[in-house]
């Protein structure tokens, strides 16, 4: 994809991002970042990086995440859906942290 189309992914996952973000799931969120090609300045971006950081200490988080667990399921699936809306060109790093060994680059935080 080009760059351009992917700045486009970044801002329409942003509005999606600020919009919704006092209500579950994107209430969780606390840091996105983006990575990768697009990161680092690639005209021709396969898809677009994105890392997230969330707030375990959201008063729903923990019931959510035992039951997913439970259940088999990915606990992130939720926010993903949240933020992408169906959108393939997204690749998602949920609780990145510090745990790390390359750059990220700070899009949004609360």
């Amino acid at each position: 994809m080009k760059r351009q189309r992917a700045t486009q992914f970044a801002e329409q996952l942003l509005h999606r991002l600020v919009a919704g973000h006092g209500e579950w799931p994107l209430n969780v969120v606390t840091k996105v970042y983006v990575f990768g090609s697009y990161a680092r300045g690639a005209s021709q971006p396969h898809d677009l990086d994105i890392a997230v950081d969330i707030d375990r200490t959201c008063e729903r988080w923990p019931t959510h995440f035992y039951q997913c667990m439970c259940a088999g399921r990915s606990p992130y699936s939720v926010i993903r859906r949240a933020l992408a809306e169906g959108a393939r060109s997204y690749q998602f790093m949920f609780e990145t942290g510090d745990g790390v060994d390359f750059p990220l680059t700070l899009l949004w935080q609360i």
